[in-house]
């Protein structure tokens, strides 16, 4: 029998109950880090009080060209989950722009296990 040391554990973005015994719904492990990574590139600048620079700053960049924007958010994200989740190691991000939506490509791999993840995430942006 396997006995994992650090078992990854966070509460969810929208405080979900558990239906068992009405408390709060935990996220674990993979999920949980997968969760963190939404919530590092989905939250904008000076939104976290005592941290004004967690998260992206992706809409700053939106009336720039595309191939300047996709740069800048590359590079936003990239600098953001490799500051702020250090339970992965990032291994590829793409990003893609069409209208007024957002699509992320993540692969990266988690540091204590070795797996390799993907993540998609689309985001509507709103000019």
């Amino acid at each position: 029998m396997k006995i994992f040391k650090n078992i990854f554990s966070d509460i969810p973005m929208f405080f979900s109950e558990n239906k068992f015994n009405r408390d709060l719904e935990i996220k674990k492990d993979h999920i949980a880090i997968k969760e963190s990574i939404k919530n590092i590139i989905l939250t904008l600048f000076n939104e976290r009080p005592f941290d004004p620079e967690f998260g992206t700053n992706v809409t700053t960049g939106l009336f720039e060209n595309p191939t300047d924007f996709s740069f800048y958010v590359e590079n936003s994200i990239g600098t953001a989950l490799v500051r702020y989740e250090p339970r992965i190691r990032l291994l590829s991000l793409n990003t893609s722009f069409s209208g007024r939506t957002l699509s992320v490509d993540i692969k990266y791999e988690l540091v204590q296990t070795k797996n390799i993840e993907n993540l998609t995430i689309v985001a509507n942006i709103v000019k």
